[in-house]
């Protein structure tokens, strides 16, 4: 079987950045998916919020305003199960 050439360091650090652009894309395909079936499913049946905290969280991750975005939100969740919890007394 015959070695492959090596393509030296240049090679090898565009198709690293290929692949990282790729699952770059990906995430974010990924990401904004989850937020247009969760918008989507704030207004049909089924479980809108989490899908959209999901998005939020995906896009976080290459995105600072989804960052800041899902904190709130996630802060905003938090404080009002705190409060009903306060209220059934449990």
């Amino acid at each position: 079987m015959p070695s492959l050439p090596d393509v030296g360091a240049r090679g090898r650090r565009r198709d690293e950045a290929t692949r990282s652009g790729v699952s770059r894309v990906a995430r974010l395909g990924a990401g904004y998916a989850l937020l247009a079936g969760g918008t989507a499913l704030l207004f049909l049946p089924g479980p809108g919020v989490p899908l959209v905290l999901a998005g939020l969280a995906v896009v976080g991750r290459e995105h600072e305003w989804a960052r800041r975005l899902d904190v709130r939100l996630r802060d905003r969740a938090s404080r009002l199960l705190r409060a009903r919890q306060g209220e059934t007394g449990s």
